[in-house]
C-alpha cells in the first residue's frame, strides 16, 4: 500500500505536488491529502480514502501526525498548527505538532478527542479566517475534551520564521511565537514534568531576544471565549 500511496494519481487531476498522509493510532493510512498546485501559485487538496480507494474524505478524520502523538509521554504539550507543511516543519524541530484535515472550515470533522486533558498550544494562521480556526478549536478542546487550549500570540509567518532560522536573535524575534511557545513550555523535548509542576509549564515564561521581552499570554485562550476554568 505504501507504493501505491505513493503512486496516487487522480483521474482528471493527474499527480498532485504533495501527498501528506493521515495515520490511526498505530500508525495506518487512513486518508491521504493530496496537493496541487494551480500555475499562479494558488493550491487545492484533493482528499483520497485509503479504505474504500474513494476521492473523498471519510466523515470522521483523524489529527495529523496522530501516530506520533500517540507515541510520545502524556506530559507534553502538543502544538497545533493549521496545515500539514507546517506540522512537519514544527515536528522537524523536535516539537509534537498535530493538524486537523480540511482547513480552517473543518475543524470539527477531525476527532480531536486524542487531545484529552492535554495542553494544547494553537498556533493560528496571519488572517481572520485563521484567528477564527484558532478559536473554533479553542473552544471544541475546551468543552468537548477538557483540553487546556492556548493561541499563541503570532506576528509572523511560522514557515518564514523555520525558514529564516528558528532560534537565531533577529529583528522582532521576540514575537515570533516559537520563543513564546518555548518560553511556556520549557524544553517540548522533555519526556519527564518538571516535580512540582505541571506537566509542560515553567515558573517563568520569559525569553529575551534582541533587548525586548516578547508579551506572554497569562490566561487560557479560552478565557477570551468567554469559557472559565474550574
Amino acid at each position: 500500500m505504501k507504493t501505491a500511496l505513493n503512486d496516487l494519481s487522480h483521474p482528471s487531476l493527474g499527480r498532485p505536488n504533495a501527498r501528506h498522509i493521515y495515520r490511526d493510532q498505530a500508525g495506518a493510512p487512513v486518508v491521504v491529502a493530496c496537493r496541487y498546485e494551480k500555475p499562479d501559485g494558488s493550491k487545492f487538496f484533493q482528499p483520497f480514502t485509503v479504505g474504500t480507494g474513494e476521492w473523498k474524505a471519510p466523515q470522521t478524520r483523524p489529527l495529523y501526525r496522530l501516530d506520533s502523538l500517540t507515541a510520545a509521554n502524556d506530559n507534553r504539550a502538543v502544538v497545533l498548527v493549521e496545515g500539514e507543511k507546517c506540522a512537519d516543519a514544527l515536528a522537524d524541530l523536535d516539537f509534537l505538532t498535530v493538524t486537523t484535515f480540511g482547513g480552517a472550515k473543518a475543524a470539527r470533522k477531525t476527532d480531536l478527542s486524542p487531545l484529552a486533558g492535554k495542553t494544547v498550544y494553537i498556533w493560528p494562521d496571519l488572517d481572520q479566517p485563521g484567528q477564527e480556526y484558532a478559536e473554533q478549536v479553542a473552544a471544541i478542546l475546551y468543552k468537548d475534551h477538557g483540553a487546556q487550549p492556548r493561541i499563541v500570540p503570532v506576528s509572523q509567518d511560522l514557515l518564514s520564521i523555520i525558514g529564516n532560522g528558528y532560534g537565531v536573535p533577529t529583528e522582532g524575534a521576540a514575537d515570533t511565537g516559537l520563543l513564546y511557545i518555548d518560553a511556556s513550555i520549557g524544553d517540548s523535548r522533555a519526556t519527564e514534568p518538571q516535580a512540582g509542576k505541571p506537566a509542560g509549564i515553567i515558573d517563568s515564561p520569559i525569553i529575551e531576544a534582541n533587548d525586548k521581552t516578547p508579551q506572554v499570554c497569562e490566561k487560557p485562550a479560552c478565557h477570551t471565549l468567554g469559557y472559565k476554568y474550574p
